[in-house]
């Protein structure tokens, strides 16, 4: 990060450009007005007849009452909505991100550890190049003891999703920290009303109970949801049990809109491991087989948050503040007696709280009879992280601490945007995010070697920017880029106080065609230059560094209306090139190659007694680089969700890997010893972790009133 100071200088440039356009636009806005104004009477729904009996419609039907947001500036963002997301699995909030284009996730070695996320070439792990956030509450946590940018979304129920956001690449000035491939927000809301009892029962002896309740004549934010499941899981050590539950209630008092939010998180799992390919290949054990006993983890979570807006015709202000609490839990072994002679295992314990809020101020004017909008955003976060890693024995005794710190994370930033229509054709989004990130840690460990207590801390300017040009109502042309970072793991820092930062440049050329309730489709060419890149190492189970990465790609996303009624075709294609500065070599385990596609089948009686939804989707993920030229290999995979709504009564089938493949959800190359007997060097070896054979859940649910 030595040439960091030297990129100050275009960045300062365009922080004065957007400075000076603010003010020109603020001096425009109080002569410039509308000609006319939406009034009261206009904005209220309209009255259902009096006599007319209210129909009740099949929970799959119910519409969100949340406005929708404006148009994007990026051919490679977009939501969706609760009626696209509920045609995918609900087995796992994470089932839902299949409906972003070029994002793949995986789960291995155990549910109830965060997933691991591909996404433009990059193999962001646990969450280290990509911002999840849930109503605004970052979910990355730094210096996570298992991954930098750990994201988990287990606390989050699929019923409560309303809607899902992405926006690829960082191109606006509210995206922070681990936006280098783009960020994912989840918006919370129950759209069905009243009180529904679900009951679910599937293959490896899979039970779930789940509650929801959403008051009738209030909100769609307001909601209670709670579920509790457990399952044997797919073989020796795959069990699990979680209960989690979300409440939120939301009012409104004149132009204020108050929210609060609350939820808590509780998941015990067990754990496989990984597995030699080559002792599987010789017959030496089973494809499901499992490596070693006691494997596993626990984790938990407890939040809260106060969200306020108020809102008028011309501005907005919103202030947002949240609490959470984590505790995670980890026993892993991925080189069995390589390391020592007592055994690798190691036990990883991270605790921390995080505290944080934010408040962000809209204003919309007219200049040169055109409508223009600035947003003024501050952001700020506090982490209070405990953690340690002990290695064990086969017992269970601890016989060496590798690691024992205590970090302090505090981060202050702020952004100011200028949306601006310059013509009715030519919309521009000039966008600078400050950041001021201060880090300290302290090393307690008895094998440590170095300044025991070391800090860092930076001020960083990104600048961002996009481009949308109209040709018709159909056609949209998007030019973007945005200078992203993410922060670096607080234990790395060295005794001079180096800049916690890494820089990642993400430049966007795009395209969309849009006809309304007909045809979706979009084209993205993108590019991203990192100043270093992230390879996990299985072996040491750390990250290391192999210097800076240039990732060229293309997205190509459709969505089409056939002629049959109600019958949809959603497809996707994303290739990436991500190749490492240094060598022209491909970086170990980047996504190439990500091609999705489904039908979706929906009809409804006329009133709506009855409704039928049916969805069947494939993936197939090319093979990725590893270590020493060799390759994963390919996956191929079938879902398939269909739901019957009875009046209030509804059943609902999902399958998952319909063909029955054995597949490799991870694949890795790294060194092993798992013969106690015989601990001298290894050559780098295949190993994976056994994805899950089909699996089939039965849902049965009541609405009671």
């Amino acid at each position: 990060m030595k040439d960091t100071h030297t990129m100050w200088r275009p960045s300062l440039c365009l922080c004065i450009v957007g400075v000076l356009l603010v003010c020109t636009l603020r001096h425009g806005w109080a002569e410039e007005k509308p000609t006319s104004r939406p009034t009261r009477a206009s904005k209220e729904r309209p009255q259902t007849r009096q006599g007319a009996p209210k129909q009740r419609a099949p929970l799959l039907f119910e519409a969100s009452t949340r406005e929708r947001k404006k148009p994007t500036l990026s051919a490679g963002s977009d939501e969706v909505e609760q009626k696209r997301l509920s045609t995918y699995s609900q087995d796992q909030t994470s089932d839902l991100l299949r409906a972003v284009p070029g994002l793949h996730i995986s789960q291995h070695t155990g549910r109830g550890k965060a997933h691991q996320f591909f996404a433009r070439g990059f193999d962001a792990v646990h969450g280290s190049e990509l911002e999840l956030r849930v109503q605004g509450i970052p979910i990355n946590e730094r210096s996570n003891i298992h991954g930098q940018g750990y994201a988990d979304i287990g606390f989050l129920l699929p019923t409560a999703v309303q809607r899902l956001r992405y926006r690829m690449g960082p191109f606006s000035g509210h995206q922070g920290d681990f936006a280098i491939t783009g960020t994912l927000e989840f918006d919370l809301g129950l759209t069905q009303r009243g009180l529904s009892i679900t009951g679910s029962l599937g293959s490896f002896w899979q039970k779930q109970l789940a509650l929801a309740w959403g008051p009738r004549g209030q909100d769609t934010e307001t909601f209670v949801v709670a579920q509790f499941g457990e399952s044997d899981g797919f073989g020796s050590g795959r069990s699990w049990r979680e209960a989690r539950t979300l409440a939120q209630y939301q009012f409104r008092w004149r132009k204020l809109t108050i929210r609060l939010l609350a939820g808590a998180h509780v998941s015990d799992f067990e754990s496989a491991g990984v597995l030699r390919e080559i002792d599987f290949e010789r017959g030496n054990i089973d494809f499901y087989d499992v490596q070693r006993e006691g494997l596993g983890g626990r984790s938990s979570r407890v939040l809260g948050q106060l969200h306020v807006t108020w809102k008028t015709y011309k501005q907005s202000m919103t202030w947002m503040l949240y609490v959470m609490g984590r505790s995670l839990r980890l026993k892993e072994n991925f080189t069995g007696y390589l390391l020592y002679p007592q055994g690798d295992t190691f036990e990883q314990r991270h605790d921390f709280v995080q505290t944080g809020g934010q408040m962000v101020y809209k204003r919309n004017g007219y200049l040169f009879g055109r409508r223009q909008q600035l947003e003024a955003g501050v952001e700020y976060r506090l982490d209070g992280i405990e953690q340690a890693q002990h290695r064990l024995t086969d017992a269970g005794q601890r016989h060496t601490t590798e690691i024992d710190s205590s970090i302090q994370s505090m981060s202050l930033a702020s952004w100011l945007t200028a949306r601006m229509r310059l013509s009715r054709w030519f919309r521009w989004q000039l966008s600078t995010r400050l950041t001021l990130l201060d880090l300290n840690v302290e090393d307690r460990a008895p094998s440590f070697v170095g300044q025991p207590t070391r800090s860092g801390s930076g001020l960083h300017i990104a600048p961002r920017t996009m481009l949308r040009f109209r040709i018709s109502r159909a056609w949209k042309i998007f030019a973007s880029y945005g200078l992203g970072f993410r922060s670096v793991q607080a234990r790395s820092l060295q005794d001079d106080g180096a800049f916690p930062l890494q820089e990642a440049h993400h430049a966007e050329l795009g395209a969309r065609f849009v006809l309304k309730n007909r045809l979706y489709t979009s084209l993205s060419l993108f590019g991203v230059y990192t100043a270093q890149e992230l390879v996990f190492d299985h072996a040491s189970a750390t990250n290391i560094y192999t210097g800076a990465g240039l990732r060229l790609g293309g997205e190509l996303n459709l969505r089409l209306k056939l002629f049959v009624k109600g019958l949809w075709l959603d497809a996707s294609v994303t290739y990436s090139d991500g190749r490492l500065v240094k060598d022209n070599s491909p970086v170990p385990y980047s996504t190439r190659l990500l091609v999705r596609g489904g039908l979706v089948y929906r009809w409804q009686s006329r009133d709506r007694f009855w409704a039928v939804m049916s969805s069947i989707r494939g993936n197939v993920i090319g093979p990725r680089p590893l270590p020493f030229g060799l390759e994963s290999d390919t996956i191929v995979q079938l879902q398939f969700v269909t739901r019957v709504d009875i009046g209030p009564v509804f059943v609902r089938i999902d399958i998952n890997n319909l063909l029955n493949q054995q597949w490799k959800d991870g694949q890795f190359v790294y060194s092993s010893a798992f013969d106690p007997s015989n601990r001298t060097q290894q050559l780098p070896l295949l190993h994976y972790t056994a994805g899950q054979p089909m699996r089939l859940l039965v849902s049965v649910g009541l609405r009671v009133f």
